[in-house]
């Protein structure tokens, strides 16, 4: 959608423009799969906001996509493959059209899914984040004695640490424990005050090296470490529902 690549255009000009940066020094680019780009992602953001590459990625890692762009850019920044890398997210709040064929191939011919995402959890309603989040929720109610009144207070602090934001879009509004047990049940034992909420927008930031970055306005914030883990796509195949990749990925950071 037109609304969404202007909102791209404009986090990435901020971003560019908060670091002290022009343009032309930008030549390194990570993003994510953005709606109405059916494919060559940096190709067409670059391409659109007249940038010079000499490295593109395009990551896909759902929540952990963001933290994921950051230690590549590091990585390709320390490689020699480029100086000042832009990482990109951008999303809309249209619901997504409805699939009637497959995926849309460089061809532009369509291939079916045949993950086994499409074929065993979608006939079922297995899909969404809310349904896998309800079922770690209630293995966690089980495995460990908690109650439904120490499950909402994430939400709830959640909810304060929002509010800390002018900008948020609950900014000025708090909630309650009892605020959240009263809203209605979406997926059993999560309400709706405790479910992914849909968003639309763009974010943007600029990864540089230690070089450039002594030499800008901005006080940068270092990478001292980082680590990542990928173990399934749909809650069916995690190997567990209470430890999850976070570990793995911590002890490595």
């Amino acid at each position: 959608p037109m609304d969404l690549k202007r909102g791209v255009d404009i986090a990435v000009k901020a971003a560019i423009e908060d670091a002290g940066l022009s343009f032309g020094d930008i030549d390194g680019m990570v993003c994510h799969p953005i709606g109405g780009v059916s494919m060559l992602t940096p190709s067409t953001v670059s391409e659109l906001m007249g940038l010079k590459l000499n490295f593109a990625e395009v990551v896909d890692l759902g929540g952990a996509t963001g933290a994921g762009m950051i230690w590549r850019a590091v990585a390709a920044i320390e490689a020699g493959m480029c100086q000042a890398v832009v990482c990109i997210t951008g999303s809309s709040r249209r619901p997504r059209a409805p699939r009637t064929g497959g995926a849309k191939t460089a061809g532009g011919w369509s291939m079916p899914d045949r993950s086994a995402f499409s074929e065993f959890e979608v006939p079922y309603g297995n899909v969404g984040a809310n349904v896998g989040y309800a079922m770690i929720a209630n293995r966690y109610l089980h495995e460990y004695g908690a109650t439904p009144e120490q499950l909402a207070k994430v939400a709830v602090h959640q909810r304060d640490n929002a509010n800390q934001n002018p900008d948020a879009i609950f900014y000025g509004q708090p909630i309650t424990v009892d605020d959240v047990l009263s809203s209605p049940m979406i997926a059993d034992p999560l309400h709706m005050l405790e479910i992914v909420m849909p968003a639309g927008g763009a974010a943007a930031l600029v990864v540089v090296g230690p070089e450039l970055a002594e030499r800008l306005p901005q006080r940068p914030a270092w990478l001292l470490g980082a680590g990542e883990q990928v173990t399934h796509k749909t809650i069916t195949y995690a190997p567990s529902l209470t430890d999850t990749a976070i570990q793995a990925s911590a002890r490595r950071a």
